[in-house]
C-alpha cells in the first residue's frame, strides 16, 4: 500500500529514541496498491542514503529506468490535471512530462 502523499503533517509519531512508533497516518485519498518504486517521493525527490540503510535495498537502483520514467510521466499527467483543476498554469508539469517523453524515447 502506497499513502500517495506521506510527509510530516500527515503522520502522528509517538515515543522517544527506540520507543518511537507511527500512531497515526491522515489524507489517505491518494492511496493505492502499487510497486513501491512508483512513489513520487522516491523517484521525484529522491531520499538520503541513510533512508535506503533503514528501508534495505536501493529500490531505485535494482529497477528498470524505463518503468522509472514512466511513473514520472504519469506523475506529471497527475500534475498537469490538478493544475487544471486549481486553475494553475500547466507550463511546468508539461515541460517536465516533455522531458520524460525524450528520456522514453531512449528505449
Amino acid at each position: 500500500m502506497l499513502h500517495g502523499d506521506l510527509w510530516p503533517r500527515n503522520v502522528i509519531i509517538d515515543g522517544a529514541g527506540a520507543g518511537i512508533h507511527l500512531k497515526a497516518v491522515f489524507d489517505g485519498e491518494r492511496a493505492f496498491w502499487g510497486d513501491p518504486v512508483s512513489d513520487w517521493v522516491l523517484i521525484l525527490y529522491g531520499v538520503p542514503d541513510a533512508f535506503w540503510q533503514g528501508y534495505g535495498d536501493n529500490l531505485l537502483k535494482a529497477s528498470d529506468p524505463a518503468c522509472i520514467a514512466i511513473y514520472k510521466g504519469m506523475y506529471f499527467i497527475l500534475n498537469i490535471r490538478e493544475a487544471v483543476r486549481f486553475q494553475k498554469s500547466v507550463a511546468e508539469p508539461g515541460r517536465r512530462l516533455s522531458m520524460v517523453n525524450k528520456e522514453l524515447e531512449k528505449f
